[in-house]
């Protein structure tokens, strides 16, 4: 489903250059649970933008099932973001602004899922995260564990071929992010989705297939648990 050939990346500042990805390799069957594993400044971010086309490689191939997103123009590349992929993030990034159901449901209203048909997709997500009761809130009604049930919804709600998970239970305590991280699980298979999650903590990696492991910008293993 992802395959990964020979891709590095670089960076430019005033501190000079950084290379964040060093002729990396790997791939993911699909409907794969992965776990892209390594300390902070490993590359795992930078990984996953270039997957979900974020960020540009220098080189090397990037494949998501026959697509090769690096030879996508912008208007291919925001048709591919907008249904093939769902994405998470550390701290949510909910709209502040819209309420539970309506953050649930702009991936939806995106993809021109309309009327019922939208509102019974977000009614079944409420129902599945176990925040029925809070879909009028606000983000910042919510608990940390409670935005970031909202963001899984969010970004299956579409049914993404591929779902890429950045940190997501980095600011959450233990019992909570392995909850987050079951929701994710069974949240795709029900929708047969491919997921890629980067962490560094392996409290939470219990629900996954497989591992890749990065260190210093290199992958250093793969294995199965």
């Amino acid at each position: 489903m992802i395959t990964i050939a020979g891709v590095s990346k670089k960076y430019f500042s005033g501190r000079g250059e950084l290379t964040a990805l060093r002729d990396i390799s790997f791939s993911i069957r699909a409907q794969e649970f992965t776990a892209l594993v390594g300390k902070s400044g490993s590359g795992k971010s930078t990984v996953l933008n270039c997957i979900g086309g974020l960020e540009k490689p220098d080189a090397g191939l990037i494949q998501c099932g026959d697509i090769n997103v690096g030879a996508l123009g912008s208007r291919a590349l925001s048709k591919f973001q907008r249904y093939q992929l769902g994405f998470i993030f550390q701290r949510g990034n909910l709209l502040s602004y819209l309420t539970v159901a309506e953050n649930i449901g702009f991936p939806l209203f995106l993809n021109g899922y309309a009327g019922r048909r939208r509102q019974k997709r977000i009614d079944w997500l409420l129902e599945r995260i176990d925040l029925g009761s809070a879909a009028r809130a606000l983000p910042h009604e919510l608990s940390g564990g409670e935005v970031q049930r909202v963001a899984v919804a969010r970004a299956i709600a579409h049914f993404p071929k591929v779902l890429l998970a950045d940190e997501p239970t980095a600011s959450l305590d233990t019992s909570t992010g392995k909850m987050i991280v079951d929701l994710m699980h069974s949240l795709a298979i029900e929708t047969d989705c491919t997921i890629l999650m980067a962490t560094h903590d392996p409290e939470v990696t219990d629900r996954v297939d497989s591992f890749i492991c990065l260190r210093d910008g290199r992958v250093t293993g793969e294995y199965n648990e």
